[in-house]
Protein backbone atom coordinates (compact mmCIF):
# COMPACT_ATOMS: atom_id res chain seq x y z
CA UNK A 1 0.00 0.00 0.00
CA UNK A 2 2.93 2.35 0.59
CA UNK A 3 3.99 1.82 -3.03
CA UNK A 4 0.51 2.77 -4.19
CA UNK A 5 0.56 5.87 -1.99
CA UNK A 6 3.90 6.96 -3.47
CA UNK A 7 2.52 6.53 -7.00
CA UNK A 8 -0.51 8.69 -6.21
CA UNK A 9 1.66 11.36 -4.58
CA UNK A 10 3.96 11.46 -7.63
CA UNK A 11 0.94 11.88 -9.89
CA UNK A 12 -0.36 14.75 -7.75
CA UNK A 13 3.04 16.48 -7.71
CA UNK A 14 3.41 16.16 -11.48
CA UNK A 15 -0.07 17.63 -12.07
CA UNK A 16 -1.52 14.46 -13.60
CA UNK A 17 -3.86 13.94 -10.63
CA UNK A 18 -6.09 16.80 -9.45
CA UNK A 19 -6.80 16.28 -5.72
CA UNK A 20 -9.83 17.50 -3.80
CA UNK A 21 -9.58 20.66 -1.69
CA UNK A 22 -12.06 22.13 0.76
CA UNK A 23 -10.82 25.65 -0.04
CA UNK A 24 -8.60 27.34 -2.60
CA UNK A 25 -4.97 26.61 -1.72
CA UNK A 26 -6.25 24.37 1.06
CA UNK A 27 -5.10 20.91 2.12
CA UNK A 28 -4.97 18.53 -0.86
CA UNK A 29 -6.79 15.21 -0.43
CA UNK A 30 -5.85 12.55 -2.95
CA UNK A 31 -5.99 9.31 -0.94
CA UNK A 32 -6.65 7.97 2.55
CA UNK A 33 -5.54 4.54 3.76
CA UNK A 34 -7.00 2.65 6.70
CA UNK A 35 -5.87 -0.96 7.13
CA UNK A 36 -6.70 -2.58 3.75
CA UNK A 37 -9.30 0.06 2.79
CA UNK A 38 -8.60 2.88 0.37
CA UNK A 39 -10.45 6.14 -0.38
CA UNK A 40 -9.45 8.13 -3.48
CA UNK A 41 -10.30 11.78 -4.18
CA UNK A 42 -10.02 13.34 -7.65
CA UNK A 43 -11.67 15.73 -10.06
CA UNK A 44 -14.72 14.25 -11.80
CA UNK A 45 -13.59 14.01 -15.43
CA UNK A 46 -12.65 11.21 -17.79
CA UNK A 47 -8.94 12.07 -17.91
CA UNK A 48 -8.67 11.75 -14.13
CA UNK A 49 -10.59 8.48 -14.26
CA UNK A 50 -8.15 7.02 -16.80
CA UNK A 51 -5.20 8.17 -14.69
CA UNK A 52 -6.68 6.46 -11.62
CA UNK A 53 -7.31 3.27 -13.61
CA UNK A 54 -3.71 3.25 -14.91
CA UNK A 55 -2.21 3.68 -11.42
CA UNK A 56 -4.41 0.93 -9.97
CA UNK A 57 -3.56 -1.43 -12.85
CA UNK A 58 0.15 -0.71 -12.45
CA UNK A 59 -0.06 -1.39 -8.73
CA UNK A 60 -1.90 -4.66 -9.39
CA UNK A 61 0.66 -5.80 -11.95
CA UNK A 62 3.62 -5.10 -9.64
CA UNK A 63 2.10 -6.41 -6.39
CA UNK A 64 -0.06 -9.27 -7.61
CA UNK A 65 -3.17 -7.70 -6.06
CA UNK A 66 -6.21 -6.66 -8.01
CA UNK A 67 -8.91 -4.15 -7.15
CA UNK A 68 -12.30 -5.81 -6.67
CA UNK A 69 -14.81 -3.94 -8.84
CA UNK A 70 -17.67 -5.65 -7.02
CA UNK A 71 -16.55 -4.31 -3.64
CA UNK A 72 -15.55 -0.85 -4.91
CA UNK A 73 -17.94 2.08 -4.98
CA UNK A 74 -17.82 5.57 -6.45
CA UNK A 75 -19.63 8.62 -5.09
CA UNK A 76 -20.10 11.77 -7.18
CA UNK A 77 -20.83 15.31 -6.15
CA UNK A 78 -24.39 16.45 -6.84
CA UNK A 79 -22.95 19.01 -9.29
CA UNK A 80 -21.49 16.33 -11.57
CA UNK A 81 -23.52 15.88 -14.80
CA UNK A 82 -25.10 12.45 -15.22
CA UNK A 83 -23.32 11.72 -18.52
CA UNK A 84 -19.93 12.40 -16.88
CA UNK A 85 -20.87 10.04 -14.07
CA UNK A 86 -21.76 7.37 -16.61
CA UNK A 87 -18.49 7.73 -18.53
CA UNK A 88 -16.33 7.64 -15.38
CA UNK A 89 -18.25 4.64 -14.09
CA UNK A 90 -17.63 2.78 -17.35
CA UNK A 91 -13.89 3.56 -17.24
CA UNK A 92 -13.36 2.46 -13.65
CA UNK A 93 -15.99 -0.28 -13.55
CA UNK A 94 -17.08 0.71 -10.02
CA UNK A 95 -20.61 0.74 -8.69
CA UNK A 96 -22.16 4.20 -8.41
CA UNK A 97 -23.85 4.93 -5.04
CA UNK A 98 -25.66 7.82 -3.37
CA UNK A 99 -23.81 7.26 -0.09
CA UNK A 100 -21.26 4.85 1.35
CA UNK A 101 -23.67 3.38 3.89
CA UNK A 102 -21.85 2.29 7.04
CA UNK A 103 -18.12 1.97 7.55
CA UNK A 104 -16.86 0.20 10.68
CA UNK A 105 -20.46 0.21 11.84
CA UNK A 106 -20.90 4.00 11.64
CA UNK A 107 -23.09 5.58 8.92
CA UNK A 108 -21.10 7.58 6.37
CA UNK A 109 -23.77 9.88 5.00
CA UNK A 110 -23.37 13.12 3.10
CA UNK A 111 -26.91 14.33 3.69
CA UNK A 112 -28.58 15.40 6.93
CA UNK A 113 -29.09 12.65 9.49
CA UNK A 114 -32.67 11.57 10.13
CA UNK A 115 -34.19 9.55 12.96
CA UNK A 116 -34.55 6.58 10.62
CA UNK A 117 -30.77 6.51 10.17
CA UNK A 118 -30.49 5.40 13.82
CA UNK A 119 -32.97 2.52 13.60
CA UNK A 120 -30.13 0.00 13.48
CA UNK A 121 -29.10 1.00 17.03
CA UNK A 122 -32.61 0.38 18.34
CA UNK A 123 -32.66 -2.94 16.48
CA UNK A 124 -29.38 -3.95 18.16
CA UNK A 125 -30.89 -3.22 21.56
CA UNK A 126 -34.02 -5.26 20.80
CA UNK A 127 -31.97 -8.18 19.47
CA UNK A 128 -29.95 -8.21 22.67
CA UNK A 129 -33.14 -8.31 24.73
CA UNK A 130 -34.51 -11.23 22.72
CA UNK A 131 -31.83 -13.48 24.23
CA UNK A 132 -32.67 -12.47 27.79
CA UNK A 133 -35.60 -13.39 29.96
CA UNK A 134 -36.44 -10.57 32.34
CA UNK A 135 -38.80 -12.84 34.25
CA UNK A 136 -35.91 -15.07 35.36
CA UNK A 137 -33.80 -12.13 36.54
CA UNK A 138 -34.08 -10.23 39.78
CA UNK A 139 -34.39 -6.46 39.86
CA UNK A 140 -30.69 -6.17 40.71
CA UNK A 141 -29.82 -8.52 37.84
CA UNK A 142 -31.80 -6.47 35.32
CA UNK A 143 -30.20 -3.25 36.55
CA UNK A 144 -26.71 -4.73 36.24
CA UNK A 145 -27.33 -6.05 32.71
CA UNK A 146 -28.95 -2.81 31.58
CA UNK A 147 -26.10 -0.68 32.93
CA UNK A 148 -23.27 -2.93 31.71
CA UNK A 149 -24.64 -4.07 28.33
CA UNK A 150 -27.61 -2.10 27.04
CA UNK A 151 -26.26 1.31 27.98
CA UNK A 152 -22.94 0.49 26.29
CA UNK A 153 -24.39 -0.33 22.85
CA UNK A 154 -25.01 3.29 21.68
CA UNK A 155 -21.70 4.59 23.07
CA UNK A 156 -19.64 3.61 20.02
CA UNK A 157 -21.93 5.50 17.63
CA UNK A 158 -22.50 8.63 19.72
CA UNK A 159 -18.78 9.49 19.63
CA UNK A 160 -19.10 10.91 16.11
CA UNK A 161 -22.85 11.59 15.67
CA UNK A 162 -25.32 13.79 17.49
CA UNK A 163 -28.39 11.70 18.27
CA UNK A 164 -31.79 13.38 17.85
CA UNK A 165 -33.64 13.69 21.16
CA UNK A 166 -36.34 11.40 19.81
CA UNK A 167 -33.78 8.62 19.34
CA UNK A 168 -32.34 9.23 22.83
CA UNK A 169 -35.81 8.90 24.36
CA UNK A 170 -36.38 5.67 22.40
CA UNK A 171 -33.12 4.18 23.71
CA UNK A 172 -33.94 5.15 27.27
CA UNK A 173 -37.44 3.72 26.87
CA UNK A 174 -36.08 0.30 25.89
CA UNK A 175 -33.70 0.28 28.87
CA UNK A 176 -36.36 1.56 31.27
CA UNK A 177 -38.91 -1.10 30.28
CA UNK A 178 -36.33 -3.86 30.73
CA UNK A 179 -35.39 -2.61 34.20
CA UNK A 180 -39.00 -2.74 35.38
CA UNK A 181 -39.70 -6.05 33.62
CA UNK A 182 -42.26 -4.52 31.26
CA UNK A 183 -43.13 -6.28 27.99
CA UNK A 184 -45.67 -5.73 25.23
CA UNK A 185 -47.74 -8.61 26.58
CA UNK A 186 -47.46 -7.52 30.22
CA UNK A 187 -46.74 -3.78 30.48
CA UNK A 188 -45.70 -2.41 33.86
CA UNK A 189 -45.53 1.06 35.31
CA UNK A 190 -42.12 2.61 36.00
CA UNK A 191 -42.17 3.29 39.73
CA UNK A 192 -39.29 5.81 39.63
CA UNK A 193 -38.82 8.49 36.98
CA UNK A 194 -35.84 8.19 34.65
CA UNK A 195 -34.21 11.43 35.83
CA UNK A 196 -33.91 10.01 39.35
CA UNK A 197 -32.50 6.71 38.07
CA UNK A 198 -29.83 8.60 36.11
CA UNK A 199 -28.55 10.35 39.23
CA UNK A 200 -25.18 9.18 40.61
CA UNK A 201 -25.24 6.52 43.30
CA UNK A 202 -24.05 9.11 45.82
CA UNK A 203 -27.21 11.13 45.09
CA UNK A 204 -29.65 8.27 45.44
CA UNK A 205 -29.77 7.13 41.79
CA UNK A 206 -28.57 3.97 40.07
CA UNK A 207 -25.71 5.52 38.13
CA UNK A 208 -27.26 5.26 34.65
CA UNK A 209 -26.23 7.82 32.06
CA UNK A 210 -28.62 10.23 30.41
CA UNK A 211 -28.20 9.32 26.73
CA UNK A 212 -28.50 12.83 25.34
CA UNK A 213 -26.11 14.29 27.92
CA UNK A 214 -23.63 11.49 27.30
CA UNK A 215 -23.84 12.17 23.56
CA UNK A 216 -23.13 15.86 24.20
CA UNK A 217 -20.09 14.94 26.29
CA UNK A 218 -18.66 12.82 23.45
CA UNK A 219 -19.20 15.61 20.92
CA UNK A 220 -17.44 17.98 23.31
CA UNK A 221 -14.49 15.62 23.16
CA UNK A 222 -14.37 16.12 19.38
CA UNK A 223 -14.65 19.86 19.91
CA UNK A 224 -11.77 19.84 22.39
CA UNK A 225 -9.61 17.92 19.88
CA UNK A 226 -10.63 20.46 17.22
CA UNK A 227 -9.35 23.29 19.44
CA UNK A 228 -6.28 21.67 20.97
CA UNK A 229 -4.95 19.73 17.96
CA UNK A 230 -5.03 22.16 15.01
CA UNK A 231 -2.45 20.19 12.99
CA UNK A 232 -4.63 17.07 12.67
CA UNK A 233 -5.75 16.42 9.10
CA UNK A 234 -9.47 16.41 9.85
CA UNK A 235 -9.13 19.62 11.87
CA UNK A 236 -7.29 21.40 9.06
CA UNK A 237 -9.93 20.32 6.55
CA UNK A 238 -12.82 21.52 8.71
CA UNK A 239 -11.12 24.85 9.44
CA UNK A 240 -10.52 25.42 5.74
CA UNK A 241 -14.05 24.40 4.74
CA UNK A 242 -15.78 26.68 7.25
CA UNK A 243 -13.11 29.41 7.27
CA UNK A 244 -12.25 29.18 10.96
CA UNK A 245 -9.06 31.12 11.70
CA UNK A 246 -9.26 31.77 15.46
CA UNK A 247 -8.09 29.09 17.85
CA UNK A 248 -11.28 29.38 19.93
CA UNK A 249 -13.97 31.30 18.04
CA UNK A 250 -16.99 32.46 20.03
CA UNK A 251 -19.38 30.80 17.56
CA UNK A 252 -19.07 28.31 14.70
CA UNK A 253 -22.72 28.23 13.54
CA UNK A 254 -23.24 27.84 9.79
CA UNK A 255 -26.45 27.87 7.75
CA UNK A 256 -25.30 25.05 5.48
CA UNK A 257 -22.97 22.51 7.02
CA UNK A 258 -22.31 18.82 7.61
CA UNK A 259 -23.90 16.75 10.36
CA UNK A 260 -20.62 16.73 12.29
CA UNK A 261 -20.26 20.51 12.15
CA UNK A 262 -23.89 20.95 13.17
CA UNK A 263 -23.26 18.67 16.17
CA UNK A 264 -20.19 20.72 17.18
CA UNK A 265 -22.22 23.92 16.87
CA UNK A 266 -24.82 22.62 19.32
CA UNK A 267 -22.28 21.97 22.08
CA UNK A 268 -19.88 24.80 21.28
CA UNK A 269 -21.15 27.23 23.94
CA UNK A 270 -20.95 24.57 26.65
CA UNK A 271 -17.51 23.51 25.37
CA UNK A 272 -16.09 27.04 25.67
CA UNK A 273 -17.12 27.16 29.33
CA UNK A 274 -15.09 23.97 29.96
CA UNK A 275 -11.93 25.03 28.11
CA UNK A 276 -9.30 27.44 29.41
CA UNK A 277 -6.06 28.95 28.17
CA UNK A 278 -2.67 27.93 29.50
CA UNK A 279 -0.62 31.10 29.24
CA UNK A 280 2.52 31.16 27.14
CA UNK A 281 3.26 34.60 25.72
CA UNK A 282 -0.36 35.73 26.22
CA UNK A 283 -0.81 36.99 22.65
CA UNK A 284 -3.87 34.80 21.93
CA UNK A 285 -5.71 35.51 25.18
CA UNK A 286 -8.06 38.37 26.02
CA UNK A 287 -7.35 39.34 29.61
CA UNK A 288 -10.98 39.94 30.66
CA UNK A 289 -13.22 37.83 28.43
CA UNK A 290 -11.20 34.63 27.93
CA UNK A 291 -10.84 31.93 30.59
CA UNK A 292 -7.21 31.63 31.68
CA UNK A 293 -7.81 31.18 35.43
CA UNK A 294 -9.50 27.74 35.39
CA UNK A 295 -11.02 28.06 38.87
CA UNK A 296 -12.74 31.39 38.13
CA UNK A 297 -13.81 31.70 34.51
CA UNK A 298 -13.82 35.10 32.73
CA UNK A 299 -12.27 37.74 34.97
CA UNK A 300 -14.77 40.40 33.90
CA UNK A 301 -17.20 38.75 36.35
CA UNK A 302 -14.84 39.61 39.23
CA UNK A 303 -14.06 43.22 38.31
CA UNK A 304 -14.76 45.87 40.94
CA UNK A 305 -15.91 48.45 38.40
CA UNK A 306 -18.17 48.05 35.35
CA UNK A 307 -16.82 46.25 32.29
CA UNK A 308 -16.61 49.49 30.31
CA UNK A 309 -14.35 51.05 32.93
CA UNK A 310 -11.95 48.09 32.94
CA UNK A 311 -12.08 47.17 29.26
CA UNK A 312 -8.60 48.56 28.67
CA UNK A 313 -6.97 46.06 31.03
CA UNK A 314 -4.30 43.88 29.40
CA UNK A 315 -1.55 41.60 30.63
CA UNK A 316 1.11 44.27 30.13
CA UNK A 317 -0.79 46.73 32.33
CA UNK A 318 -0.80 44.41 35.38
CA UNK A 319 2.81 43.16 35.15
CA UNK A 320 5.84 44.66 36.81
CA UNK A 321 9.08 45.47 35.01
CA UNK A 322 10.41 42.07 36.12
CA UNK A 323 7.48 40.27 34.54
CA UNK A 324 5.72 39.41 37.83
CA UNK A 325 2.14 40.20 38.74
CA UNK A 326 1.55 43.73 40.03
CA UNK A 327 -0.56 42.76 43.05
CA UNK A 328 -1.43 46.35 43.91
CA UNK A 329 -2.93 47.02 40.47
CA UNK A 330 -4.78 43.71 40.48
CA UNK A 331 -6.28 44.57 43.87
CA UNK A 332 -7.62 47.83 42.45
CA UNK A 333 -9.35 46.05 39.55
CA UNK A 334 -10.62 42.76 40.98
CA UNK A 335 -12.39 41.61 44.12
CA UNK A 336 -10.40 40.29 47.05
CA UNK A 337 -11.58 36.67 46.71
CA UNK A 338 -10.33 36.47 43.09
CA UNK A 339 -6.78 37.70 43.77
CA UNK A 340 -5.30 34.42 45.14
CA UNK A 341 -6.44 32.53 42.04
CA UNK A 342 -5.05 35.13 39.63
CA UNK A 343 -1.69 35.34 41.41
CA UNK A 344 -1.50 31.54 41.45
CA UNK A 345 -1.28 31.47 37.63
CA UNK A 346 2.15 31.84 36.10
CA UNK A 347 2.27 35.21 34.28
CA UNK A 348 2.89 35.28 30.51
CA UNK A 349 6.36 35.95 29.17
CA UNK A 350 7.91 36.36 25.70
CA UNK A 351 9.86 33.13 26.28
CA UNK A 352 6.70 31.20 27.24
CA UNK A 353 5.90 30.07 23.71
CA UNK A 354 2.41 29.94 22.24
CA UNK A 355 -0.70 29.86 24.40
CA UNK A 356 -2.47 26.52 24.41
CA UNK A 357 -5.96 25.29 25.24
CA UNK A 358 -6.54 23.00 28.23
CA UNK A 359 -9.47 21.26 29.92
CA UNK A 360 -10.44 23.21 33.04
CA UNK A 361 -11.56 20.35 35.25
CA UNK A 362 -8.54 18.01 35.31
CA UNK A 363 -5.11 18.36 36.87
CA UNK A 364 -3.42 16.96 33.76
CA UNK A 365 -5.34 19.48 31.61
CA UNK A 366 -6.47 16.76 29.20
CA UNK A 367 -10.07 16.00 28.30
CA UNK A 368 -12.06 13.87 30.71
CA UNK A 369 -15.41 12.43 29.66
CA UNK A 370 -16.75 12.19 33.22
CA UNK A 371 -16.26 15.89 33.96
CA UNK A 372 -17.86 16.80 30.62
CA UNK A 373 -20.86 14.58 31.36
CA UNK A 374 -21.26 15.93 34.89
CA UNK A 375 -21.69 19.42 33.44
CA UNK A 376 -24.17 18.28 30.79
CA UNK A 377 -26.38 16.02 32.91
CA UNK A 378 -29.13 17.57 35.03
CA UNK A 379 -28.77 16.95 38.76
CA UNK A 380 -31.90 16.77 40.87
CA UNK A 381 -30.22 16.99 44.27
CA UNK A 382 -28.00 19.97 44.99
CA UNK A 383 -25.81 18.22 47.54
CA UNK A 384 -24.68 14.66 48.07
CA UNK A 385 -26.60 13.00 50.91
CA UNK A 386 -24.18 10.93 53.06
CA UNK A 387 -26.89 8.34 53.69
CA UNK A 388 -26.45 6.94 50.16
CA UNK A 389 -22.75 6.28 50.70
CA UNK A 390 -23.68 4.35 53.82
CA UNK A 391 -26.29 2.30 51.97
CA UNK A 392 -24.11 1.49 48.95
CA UNK A 393 -21.11 0.67 51.17
CA UNK A 394 -22.96 -1.36 53.76
CA UNK A 395 -20.99 -3.30 56.37
CA UNK A 396 -22.68 -6.23 58.11
CA UNK A 397 -21.08 -7.60 61.27
CA UNK A 398 -21.34 -11.12 62.63
CA UNK A 399 -19.66 -12.89 65.55
CA UNK A 400 -20.14 -16.32 63.93
CA UNK A 401 -16.91 -17.14 62.13
CA UNK A 402 -18.40 -20.37 60.77
CA UNK A 403 -20.95 -18.36 58.76
CA UNK A 404 -18.21 -16.46 56.94
CA UNK A 405 -16.35 -19.70 56.22
CA UNK A 406 -19.50 -21.21 54.69
CA UNK A 407 -20.19 -18.09 52.60
CA UNK A 408 -16.65 -18.12 51.18
CA UNK A 409 -16.79 -21.82 50.43
CA UNK A 410 -16.65 -22.61 46.70
CA UNK A 411 -19.50 -25.11 47.16
CA UNK A 412 -21.76 -22.69 49.00
CA UNK A 413 -24.56 -23.17 46.44
CA UNK A 414 -24.88 -26.79 47.57
CA UNK A 415 -24.77 -25.97 51.29
CA UNK A 416 -27.50 -27.90 53.17
CA UNK A 417 -28.36 -24.82 55.26
CA UNK A 418 -30.97 -22.85 53.29
CA UNK A 419 -30.33 -19.64 55.27
CA UNK A 420 -26.66 -19.66 54.23
CA UNK A 421 -27.64 -20.13 50.58
CA UNK A 422 -30.10 -17.23 50.79
CA UNK A 423 -27.53 -14.92 52.41
CA UNK A 424 -24.96 -15.82 49.74
CA UNK A 425 -27.41 -15.01 46.93
CA UNK A 426 -28.18 -11.63 48.50
CA UNK A 427 -24.48 -10.96 49.02
CA UNK A 428 -23.67 -11.84 45.41
CA UNK A 429 -26.38 -9.55 44.02
CA UNK A 430 -25.41 -6.52 46.09
CA UNK A 431 -22.68 -4.12 44.98
CA UNK A 432 -20.76 -2.89 47.98
CA UNK A 433 -21.77 -5.11 50.89
CA UNK A 434 -18.96 -6.29 53.19
CA UNK A 435 -19.34 -9.03 55.78
CA UNK A 436 -17.06 -8.46 58.77
CA UNK A 437 -16.31 -10.94 61.52
CA UNK A 438 -16.38 -9.48 65.03
CA UNK A 439 -14.95 -11.77 67.74
CA UNK A 440 -17.46 -12.75 70.41
CA UNK A 441 -15.06 -11.45 73.07
CA UNK A 442 -15.53 -7.90 71.72
CA UNK A 443 -19.30 -8.19 71.23
CA UNK A 444 -20.51 -8.67 74.81
CA UNK A 445 -22.83 -5.65 74.61
CA UNK A 446 -24.99 -7.38 71.99
CA UNK A 447 -25.17 -10.51 74.14
CA UNK A 448 -26.22 -8.46 77.16
CA UNK A 449 -29.00 -6.76 75.21
CA UNK A 450 -30.20 -10.13 73.97
CA UNK A 451 -30.39 -11.46 77.52
CA UNK A 452 -32.37 -8.39 78.62
CA UNK A 453 -34.85 -8.98 75.78
CA UNK A 454 -35.25 -12.67 76.70
CA UNK A 455 -36.27 -11.73 80.24
CA UNK A 456 -39.14 -9.58 78.96
CA UNK A 457 -42.53 -10.67 77.69
CA UNK A 458 -42.64 -7.75 75.24
CA UNK A 459 -41.20 -7.85 71.72
CA UNK A 460 -40.00 -4.23 71.85
CA UNK A 461 -38.36 -2.44 74.77
CA UNK A 462 -37.60 1.30 75.12
CA UNK A 463 -34.93 2.72 77.43
CA UNK A 464 -34.75 6.42 78.31
CA UNK A 465 -31.19 5.77 79.57
CA UNK A 466 -28.74 2.96 78.80
CA UNK A 467 -29.22 -0.04 81.13
CA UNK A 468 -26.77 0.06 84.04
CA UNK A 469 -25.40 -3.43 83.34
CA UNK A 470 -24.23 -2.31 79.88
CA UNK A 471 -21.77 0.31 81.13
CA UNK A 472 -19.01 -2.09 82.13
CA UNK A 473 -19.63 -4.30 79.09
CA UNK A 474 -19.32 -1.39 76.65
CA UNK A 475 -16.08 -0.32 78.31
CA UNK A 476 -14.70 -3.85 77.93
CA UNK A 477 -15.73 -4.03 74.25
CA UNK A 478 -14.07 -0.70 73.53
CA UNK A 479 -10.81 -1.86 75.12
CA UNK A 480 -10.81 -5.13 73.16
CA UNK A 481 -11.47 -3.38 69.84
CA UNK A 482 -8.68 -0.86 70.47
CA UNK A 483 -6.08 -3.63 70.93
Amino acid sequence: MDRLGHSITDAVNSGDWTPFRFARNGTALSHLFFADDLVLYAKADTEQARRIANILNLFGASSGHRVSSRKSQILFSSNTPSHIQQEIGDILGFQRVENFGRYLGVPVLSNRLRCSDFDFILDNLRKKLNGWSSRSLSMAGRITLANAVLSAIPVYYMQTMMFPKRVCHAIEGIIRRFIWGSTLAAPKVSLVNWESICQPIQRGGLGFRNVYSQNQAFIQKLGFLFISNPQALWVRCLREKYRIHDAMPSSIAQNSCSSLWRALSKVWEALLSNVAWSLGNGHSVNFLTDIWVPALGPLRDYARDSLDATNHVSFDSVLTANGDWDVAKLAQIFTEDALPYIIGVKPPSPQGGSDRCIWRWTNHHGFELKSAYDRCAPLILEETDPIWNQIWKLQIQTDCKRVLELLHDTNVDSCPISLVRSIHQFWRRAWYVDLIWVPRSSNQAADSMARIANCSSFDLLFFSDPPAQLHDVLTTDALVLSL
